[in-house]
């Protein structure tokens, strides 16, 4: 799942969450320097608050900037029979 929001005074941020045999990857980032600085500063709480909801952590990234824009889905051609 993708989502973006702009949540102030954080500015724009993307999420990139995966789950994968019983375990999430989060990837976070954040257009603004100073809130990808206080999001990392907080990365083992939200870790933890994260594993507190029953989910179990495989990595948790955050980064400052944009996502990479995702992969186009694979276009399945037309056949006729």
């Amino acid at each position: 799942m993708r989502l973006s929001l702009d949540a102030e005074p954080l500015g724009p941020l993307h999420a990139a969450i995966r789950w994968r045999d019983g375990h999430v990857g989060v990837d976070i980032w954040a257009e603004r320097a100073g809130a990808a600085a206080a999001l990392d500063a907080e990365r083992a709480n939200l870790s933890e608050a994260l594993e507190a909801s029953a989910f179990a952590i495989d990595r948790l990234v955050i980064a400052e900037g944009r996502p990479p824009d995702p992969k186009p889905a694979a276009v399945t051609p037309h056949r006729l029979d």
